[in-house]
């Protein structure tokens, strides 16, 4: 039987990467912690486990510590739904309030590589594509939904997010961004599969 996989990585050293979120940000006075965002340090970079269970975010580049060594995770069956849904959250609070730029736009660049070459029939199998979400908090901000990414071949997408007065104050301790991340595919079966070699 075929593999029903999605490999997504953390980190921004490694292609299939879950890479950067990036957005101008002012405001932040905190005591040059390279974990904490400022004008000088506007990116957030994810990191997680090579099993998607555990995934955080922080915006020192340079601190991989408990991510996993591969530079990515992933998850695969070998029959039926390969279901992957995981949320990435700061590692640490804000210390401060987080002020964007009310002109600016927030940049989520990320690298995916799923293969499901089972059949979602949209009864007894019921497939979904790639929803990206970004969260303030418990507040969702947006949901993007990306399309064909599960022919097996790293697949970079961007997602575009222009600031607007909902989000452009981000409070501490209450109101730190999170990602989630869900996906649904099958993995192949049947008589095909025993012809073939799945």
């Amino acid at each position: 039987m075929a593999h029903a996989k999605v490999t997504m990585a953390m980190g921004l050293a490694v292609l299939m990467a879950l890479s950067t979120l990036g957005a101008p940000v002012t405001a932040q006075e905190v005591a040059q912690d390279p974990k904490q965002p400022s004008v000088d340090n506007p990116h957030m970079h994810f990191w997680g486990t090579g099993d998607l269970s555990s995934c955080w975010t922080h915006f020192d580049g340079n601190d991989s510590s408990g991510s996993a060594v591969e530079g990515y995770g992933e998850k695969s069956t070998t029959s039926g739904q390969n279901a992957v849904d995981f949320t990435c959250r700061m590692q640490d609070n804000l210390k401060q309030d987080m002020y964007l730029d009310p002109n600016g736009t927030i940049f989520l660049e990320f690298t995916i590589e799923a293969y499901a070459p089972g059949n979602c029939d949209g009864v007894s199998a019921q497939c979904e594509e790639l929803n990206v979400t970004l969260m303030k908090g418990t507040t969702e901000i947006a949901t993007e939904q990306f399309n064909g990414i599960s022919s097996g071949d790293p697949d970079t997408r961007t997602w575009q997010i222009p600031v607007n007065e909902t989000f452009e104050r981000w409070n501490k301790s209450s109101e730190e961004p999170s990602i989630n991340f869900r996906w649904v595919g099958y993995a192949d079966s049947g008589l095909q599969c025993i012809i073939a070699l799945c």
